[in-house]
């Protein structure tokens, strides 16, 4: 062999000798819509019994209910939406017979991004649902807590003790108030959405986000059907904490609750910065979120 290719191939093992071992090789990502919250306007009245049986989904609301209960206008969520042309087929159950008075609406929109253990290990889903909070770029606001299943349950997060002993305890970290146009909710899934438990390798740990309001970017439902949901992106941005931190600086940022938030700090020097000068971007898992929102939107199959 000659002596060029020799180096070319030693050179070559070289590279990958130092290449990086990647973190987040114990788990599988995916986006997801959670649900869609659809606003139809129909021609002539019926009643929310109707429209709940045809659409299959669990709860209408009628909007200008009437007497006998009758009404035109409802609003109703979608769970599990696979593609745009399956919602189109469920609509149509009701669509076919019962026309509509203006194209549908999107009122509201659950975002998802989910990360299963290759492992089945409920411990590496705590783990990355606390880093889903903790790491964070995006904080939909300063009203942030632990919850569980009724009123009243709510904790305040104060360190990272907090965020991890309270997902693998089962509650649930929300963030934003709870009529928002846009909030934040990670936890560890091992429900559907009828709270039925499912099987363990479907456990995952997840991050939504829900917009409605002034947070949609569209109303309009022939418009989502071209929407690139790797614009939603920012919403699935991460820190990581530096590897080369002084000890004491090391332990306190291990000790806080939140460490990735993109706001507005004062440099020393004047000036300011938008993150913690204790953390870098995490580039791989931003990476795969990235790519698991473009697969959603292929997935979705945009026009």
């Amino acid at each position: 062999m000659p002596l060029s290719m020799k180096i070319k191939s030693n050179s070559l093992i070289d590279v990958v000798k130092e290449q990086p071992p990647k973190k987040y090789s114990g788990y599988r990502f995916e986006a997801v819509i959670d649900w869609i919250e659809i606003k139809i306007v129909l021609t002539n009245a019926s009643n929310f019994d109707t429209l709940r049986k045809r659409l299959g989904v669990p709860h209408v609301d009628p909007l200008d209910k009437g007497a006998g209960g009758a009404a035109t206008e409802f609003v109703f969520k979608v769970h599990d939406v696979r593609s745009w042309k399956d919602l189109d087929k469920q609509l149509a159950l009701l669509t076919h017979d019962h026309p509509l008075a203006c194209p549908p609406e999107v009122s509201g929109i659950e975002i998802a991004f989910d990360a299963y253990s290759l492992k089945n290990d409920r411990e590496e889903l705590v783990q990355m649902a606390a880093r889903f909070y903790t790491c964070s770029s995006f904080m939909a606001s300063e009203n942030r807590r632990l919850a569980g299943a009724f009123k009243g349950s709510g904790k305040a997060l104060v360190s990272a003790t907090d965020v991890s002993r309270g997902l693998d305890a089962g509650l649930n970290i929300y963030v934003g108030d709870r009529n928002a146009d846009i909030g934040q909710h990670m936890y560890v899934k091992v429900t559907d959405n009828n709270k039925a438990p499912i099987p363990v390798e479907k456990h995952r740990a997840r991050s939504e986000v829900p917009r409605s309001g002034t947070e949609l970017p569209y109303k309009s439902l022939a418009d989502w059907k071209n929407y690139n949901f790797t614009q939603d992106a920012k919403f699935f941005k991460y820190q990581e904490k530096k590897d080369d931190l002084p000890p004491a600086i090391d332990c306190a940022v291990n000790h806080l609750a939140q460490v990735g938030e993109r706001r507005a700090r004062k440099r020393k020097d004047g000036g300011t910065r938008v993150h913690s000068s204790s953390t870098v971007a995490d580039a791989e898992l931003n990476a795969l979120a990235y790519e698991a929102l473009r697969k959603l939107t292929r997935r979705m199959g945009k026009a």
